[in-house]
């Protein structure tokens, strides 16, 4: 099966989440993937889940992520027929390698809009590497703010 990546924009993110919406739910498993500005302050290897928490915090609150890698595929590890891998590019991404496409980045708040009906009404399971911050900046994504208070 051929692989490919399939680049979304502000022109053909409605387009595109069509076709998610139509394989969501014979391919339920989603690996997920930001990529986001450098980090304000790194975390220690060791440091305790309050700390870990208070650096998510920071970084989230203060960097932008600028880039994220959907990929579906089913219980066995097939890929649906319309590509194997979604890459959205947001505004606000300020590469000079990119200069020329940010008019065709896409707003967070539009993309949420797309996110929230690609996760209700469906059972996915998500997959990361190292994946607190994939999810930290998800959750900002879909709650237009920055993580919550540290659950007690």
């Amino acid at each position: 099966m051929e692989r490919n990546i399939r680049y979304v924009w502000s022109n053909n993110l409605e387009e595109e989440f069509n076709l998610i919406m139509k394989i969501r739910h014979s391919h339920h498993y989603v690996a997920l993937d930001t990529e986001f500005q450098r980090v304000i302050v790194d975390c220690p290897r060791n440091a305790n889940e309050d700390m870990r928490y208070s650096h998510l915090d920071l970084n989230i609150a203060n960097r932008q992520f600028t880039q994220i890698g959907l990929c579906f595929f089913d219980a066995y590890g097939n890929l649906p027929y319309s590509g194997s891998a979604w890459q959205f590019t947001f505004k606000g991404f300020n590469s000079r390698r990119y200069t020329s496409e940010i008019k065709e980045a896409i707003d967070p708040k539009r993309f949420a809009t797309f996110l929230k009906k690609m996760v209700s009404g469906c059972e996915l399971h998500w997959v990361t590497f190292h994946g607190l911050y994939d999810f930290g900046y998800m959750t900002q994504i879909l709650t237009n703010s920055t993580p919550p208070g540290h659950p007690q």
